[in-house]
């Protein structure tokens, strides 16, 4: 049972990859192939599931649904990645019948909205929301902006109502790595907000970090880059700079 489950994250973690492959594909890769900060994080998840005493699973999915997807994902590679996500989370209670997994789905751009809120992800949830999915998700690319800071604030939010010390917590957050916040100054603000740090120096600000909230509380962060061909071998067309482009001290995989 553990390997079955160690082989289910593995293919969660490959879902990172999407965006980059030329003609997507949900087959396993090797864990070699994914970062760092994502083997850990799989392995983490893994950890958890197979601990005395925990008994749900809690996964928040958050989807980034701003314009600049209509170039970075304008095959909205979401659809298939929350797809082949969702399935395989519910595989988990199918396996472990003792074992209950919760889900919601939320989105944000210039703001954060619940799609579906907190419901037990058993067969019939999936199919329902796997149609929501087909329909909805591909049209959801017209945002004005990409608030990283509201998004991350309102998601532990969340967890907290869900959250308990027999959970594992997990969440799945799609974007494309292109944090705008109105402003350069806001921007700016936000990155220091969300990590601690300043984007552009590198110095602590002092204060404490709202990643490591997600850290302490024991969320699980599975980072999926939605990225096309073309961004990796034009980036200069999309404006990349180092300051939204270079999120690996976040754990972004």
């Amino acid at each position: 049972m553990k390997s079955s489950a160690k082989r289910f994250f593995i293919l969660v973690g490959t879902l990172i990859f999407l965006g980059s492959l030329a003609n997507p594909s949900l087959a396993t890769v090797p864990l070699s192939a994914i970062s760092t900060h994502g083997q850990k994080a799989i392995e983490q998840i893994s950890t958890c599931i197979n601990s005395e005493g925990k008994d749900s699973l809690n996964v928040l999915y958050l989807v980034d649904e701003s314009a600049s997807l209509q170039q970075t994902d304008a095959n909205a590679l979401r659809v298939d990645g929350l797809r082949a996500s969702l399935e395989q989370f519910r595989n988990v209670s199918v396996e472990r019948p003792y074992f209950k997994v919760n889900r919601a789905i939320t989105t944000f751009a210039n703001n954060f909205a619940v799609q579906k809120d907190w419901q037990e992800l058993n067969n019939n949830q999936l199919e329902s929301d796997l149609n929501w999915i087909k329909t909805t998700v591909p049209n959801l690319n017209n945002g004005t902006s990409t608030d990283w800071l509201t998004a991350l604030s309102s998601a532990y939010a969340e967890f907290a109502k869900k959250k308990s010390s027999s959970s594992c917590d997990v969440m799945v957050w799609f974007t494309d790595g292109a944090i705008d916040v109105k402003t350069v100054s806001a921007t700016s603000n936000a990155m220091k907000t969300i990590c601690g740090t300043d984007p552009v120096t590198g110095a602590s600000t002092g204060g404490s970090a709202l990643i490591d909230k997600f850290r302490s509380a024991g969320i699980n962060i599975q980072g999926v880059l939605l990225k096309n061909q073309d961004y990796f071998n034009n980036p200069q067309k999309y404006h990349d700079t180092k300051a939204n482009a270079d999120y690996s001290h976040m754990g972004m995989s």
